[in-house]
């Protein structure tokens, strides 16, 4: 039991390329992660607020021009 509380303590995780895999996915509210679809969505959404941000740092350019 002393060597396998050991290992643990030790070794937070046993595959390096899982791990990193991990902390490259997008993660949802609490931590947990984001399926296909609602990474889709989550896209979509920031590509919308993205747009109507772009237009409006137009419209204040053009604006200040005339």
């Amino acid at each position: 039991m002393g060597v396998l509380l050991c290992k643990i303590i030790l070794q937070p995780y046993l595959h390096e390329s899982r791990h990193l895999h991990a902390l490259r996915r997008a993660r949802g509210c609490g931590g947990r992660f984001m399926t296909a679809k609602e990474k889709d969505e989550s896209d979509d959404k920031s590509k919308a607020n993205a747009n109507t941000d772009s237009n409006k740092i137009e419209v204040t350019s053009s604006e200040n021009a005339s």
